[in-house]
């Protein structure tokens, strides 16, 4: 691991979207009390973690693929794909002309 340093306030050259993501959902109300701060902040970090599928991470969630869930996840979702598509197939087949 080698350490790199980057431009001050620009998050995106360091690959920090993340933090940009973030500053954009917390702009978007005002916070009077930290603790409120606090709480939201640990609320999206909940949300982008757990909830929030990540392109990057083929459309997968960023904890799925830390605890390597990513490989399963898709290969349910291939096998569901492939499931609806034979079954789409059989129901053309039946139709009448």
């Amino acid at each position: 691991m080698k350490h790199v340093r980057g431009a001050p306030y620009h998050p995106q050259t360091q690959s920090k979207i993340w933090h940009q993501t973030m500053k954009n959902h917390m702009l978007l109300e005002n916070y009077y009390m930290s603790e409120d701060l606090e709480a939201q902040i640990l609320s999206f970090v909940e949300y982008y973690n757990h909830h929030r599928n990540h392109e990057s991470f083929g459309n997968v969630k960023p904890a799925d693929a830390y605890f390597r869930w990513d490989n399963q996840i898709r290969q349910h979702r291939l096998m569901g794909s492939a499931k609806l598509i034979s079954s789409r197939v059989i129901q053309a087949q039946c139709k009448p002309s």
